[in-house]
């Protein structure tokens, strides 16, 4: 069942919105713990509540002032969840959201939040920042989440056309359709890779043969063959098989 609320604020829609997407914000006013709170398409987002219940998701749109769309989990289940602002002029604005799940305590926090604007923020602060994942560029998000979960026995937990989601025992990586993209070329005098992915391995010889079988290239330059493997994933990226650098 869908649960929806209008809510009206004497505050204009950037303010209104910039507390629902700045987590030191954000805390003063939901209520629960925030673990991990990062507003932009692709971050992710966990909170606990003061009764002990876990939710956690993912930002898929966050258009500023305007419309946030994100996934919410919670007891294994999974729902969508949309807020739209809009400005009404004179310093007011409203705030339009639905959720799959009960929202017993929304006046609650309305009345948190009301209080949060009436004393008024500095927009201009530096907002709190940690990290959250790595995004890839590529031409099929698709294709190349499935080649990582396929390689790292993680899965893909979301796809969509122009981006996609897999999430392994031991992180999450997100994949971008990028138009025009080209691969880099390594090693090239005139250009880098910018950046590669490492992956801990404890049968490197056994881990290049399922990548190659998977549809990975090995580079001809290894510059550290005593230890690591140098591959291109489909998508023409480089990555790293390695036997230094167990995680922690």
């Amino acid at each position: 069942m869908s649960n929806t609320f209008s809510r009206e604020f004497a505050a204009p829609a950037e303010s209104v919105f910039a507390a629902h997407t700045r987590s030191a914000l954000t805390a003063r006013w939901i209520g629960p713990q925030i673990d991990q709170f990062a507003a932009r398409a692709g971050g992710r987002w966990r909170y606990t509540t003061p009764d002990g219940r876990s939710f956690h998701g993912v930002f898929h749109e966050v258009t500023p002032n305007q419309r946030i769309v994100r996934t919410v989990e919670s007891d294994g289940r999974v729902s969508l969840e949309t807020r739209t602002f809009t400005d009404l002029g004179n310093g007011r604005s409203r705030v339009d959201g639905r959720s799959d799940f009960d929202l017993p305590d929304i006046e609650a926090a309305h009345q948190r939040l009301d209080a949060l604007l009436a004393a008024g923020f500095d927009e201009d602060a530096t907002p709190s920042i940690r990290y959250s994942g790595t995004t890839v560029d590529c031409a099929d998000p698709g294709a190349l989440a499935d080649f990582y979960a396929a390689l790292t026995g993680g899965v893909v937990v979301m796809r969509q056309p122009h981006w996609a989601l897999i999430r392994a025992d031991d992180g999450e990586i997100a994949f971008q359709g990028t138009p025009g993209y080209q691969p880099p070329v390594w090693p090239d005098p005139a250009a880098s890779i910018q950046m590669h992915l490492d992956f801990y391995v404890t049968d490197r010889a056994g881990t290049e043969k399922r990548a190659l079988e998977l549809g990975a290239t090995k580079y001809d330059f290894q510059p550290n063959d005593d230890h690591c493997t140098v591959l291109a994933d489909p998508a023409g990226h480089a990555f790293c098989l390695s036997t230094w650098g167990e995680p922690s």
